[in-house]
């Protein structure tokens, strides 16, 4: 019997990626907990004791920012960004199989110059010494976490092509 398309049925050699991916995402989970949990009681904060918490909104923003891109890799892997049919595609056959290797290309391939653009920009932030307004926290710690989840994001498209699956 085939293992089913999903992450508990690793292929060999494939456990080590998807266990990373998976991590990246339960961080992407705990991230937006707490930032489920600073606007709460920063809400609370505001509107009753008339007091806000210092730097939520930064806080929300670099959260925002680790929310989405922690979450990357295992999108990409597990295939469930939203798609768009432009073309007719064959249900099976070689152009079916050409349509998808130039797709994981491209998706591999934007990933992959993300990552390489935004690591450049975490060196410059780090020169410069850049930090958030009210919480003084460095910006190339951030950056650095996006372009990692950018390069994993391009190995995830990689490895996916090599899953097994017939989607």
């Amino acid at each position: 019997m085939e293992p089913q398309n999903d992450l508990n049925h690793p292929r060999q050699g494939l456990g080590l990626w998807q266990g990373l991916f998976r991590a990246m995402a339960y961080g992407s989970v705990i991230v937006m907990l707490g930032m489920t949990l600073l606007t709460s009681v920063d809400v609370i904060a505001r509107y009753i004791f008339n007091r806000p918490i210092s730097g939520a909104f930064e806080l929300t923003e670099i959260g925002l920012a680790l929310v989405v891109f922690l979450a990357m890799p295992l999108t990409t892997y597990s295939k469930e960004h939203v798609e768009v049919d432009l073309l007719s595609i064959p249900s099976s056959g070689t152009r079916r199989i050409l349509l998808r290797l130039l797709a994981v290309v491209c998706v591999a391939g934007i990933f992959g110059f993300m990552a390489w653009e935004v690591w450049e920009h975490t060196e410059k932030l780090l020169k410069r010494g850049t930090v958030t307004n009210s919480l003084s926290i460095p910006l190339y710690l951030v950056a650095g976490v996006v372009a990692l989840a950018c390069a994993m994001s391009a190995v995830a498209a990689i490895i996916g092509l090599f899953k097994g699956d017939t989607e």
